[in-house]
């Protein structure tokens, strides 16, 4: 009987303490994030539950301490509530996204798209991988090492081929990279090529130097990784542009592009959306196929959100500007479809 009575006020004690630790975590929470945390855990401690395993990692993320965060979210996955599932999942990939993102001070990153455009029926690759080393403690500047590779299956080597079929080089150049603030970068490279198919008399090896500026920005849905198809309706949009001096083209070259769409279904880790599209493209050679206006509509497919891959089909019209209009062999005005492989990822 008495083992009984003091399990009874053991209990009661819990209670009170549990009790006493949420009223004051729920009070704390936007003003002490820190001290909310403590008391969460603790009465976490006392009657674990999902729902305070949830805001205990909510309050670790925003605490930034992500390493932690990502732990308890992980943990959510195999939550027995779907709603928890479905969010837990979300965050394990944002975070990883985010750990990547941010190494320091060695960080690496690809930037690699295939394209098969019905324009000039050629399928065309960009593979660029880079490797950097920040030399800032505010993450700002780093030296990198860039490894790119164009080539194209149009091009024959034959030394009669314009520039825009042609374009096949193997690049090694290390450079810098700033960031002057959120979305904005400049790169300074200076390597050597390799082309792998010869034109217009051009060298086996070059110089290659490049100076390139660019911005972009946009607002985009959460990933979400649902437990059955849904028909989501969110909203999304980028823009962005770049202006850059490449010696191999002896060109400047800039682009502006726009983008709004809707994610229509989210099913799982995979995604689809719907967009409209604005590309305005224009260099100071005045070659007919950098100078061009182009707008159209896309779909997106995203396989999985953790594979940083996604897969667009576009039909676009385009005008030429300028007296690109004059020069182009194909007319003022034209229609094309692309297919698009995209590859975006921090390592």
């Amino acid at each position: 009987m008495g083992a009984i009575c003091i399990s009874s006020a053991q209990e009661d004690l819990n209670q009170a303490r549990y009790s006493v630790a949420l009223e004051q975590a729920y009070a704390l929470v936007d003003s002490l994030p820190g001290e909310a945390l403590v008391l969460f855990q603790a009465a976490h401690r006392i009657r674990p539950s999902d729902t305070l395993a949830l805001q205990i990692a909510y309050l670790l993320n925003g605490l930034n301490r992500n390493e932690e965060a990502s732990t308890v979210f992980g943990a959510l996955t195999d939550s027995k509530n779907p709603e928890f599932r479905e969010r837990a999942r979300s965050a394990v990939i944002i975070l990883d996204d985010m750990r990547r993102a941010n190494r320091t001070p060695l960080w690496a990153r690809t930037s690699t798209a295939a394209l098969y455009d019905s324009r000039f029926e050629d399928g065309i690759l960009w593979l660029t991988l880079q490797g950097g080393w920040h030399l800032n403690t505010a993450r700002s500047l780093s030296a990198t090492l860039t490894l790119g590779i164009d080539a194209d299956t149009r091009s024959d080597g034959s030394l009669i081929m314009p520039e825009i079929y042609a374009d096949n080089y193997i690049l090694l150049a290390p450079g810098l990279r700033y960031l002057p603030f959120e979305g904005m970068t400049v790169d300074l490279q200076a390597g050597i090529a390799y082309n792998t198919k010869l034109w217009d008399g051009r060298p086996r090896t070059q110089g290659d130097v490049r100076a390139v500026l660019s911005y972009g920005t946009g607002i985009y849905p959460i990933p979400a990784v649902t437990e059955s198809m849904r028909f989501s309706g969110s909203f999304f949009a980028d823009a962005g542009g770049s202006v850059g001096y490449y010696s191999r083209y002896t060109n400047t070259i800039s682009y502006i592009q726009g983008r709004g769409g809707v994610r229509c279904v989210e099913w799982g880790a995979t995604a689809l959306d719907l967009y409209a599209r604005l590309d305005v493209a224009q260099d100071s050679k005045r070659e007919f196929y950098n100078n061009s206006v182009e707008g159209g509509l896309g779909i997106r497919i995203i396989p999985n959100h953790a594979w940083s891959i996604f897969v667009m089909l576009e039909a676009k019209r385009g005008l030429y500007v300028g007296n690109s209009r004059v020069d182009s062999p194909y007319g003022s005005a034209y229609g094309t479809q692309r297919l698009i492989l995209v590859w975006e990822r921090p390592f």
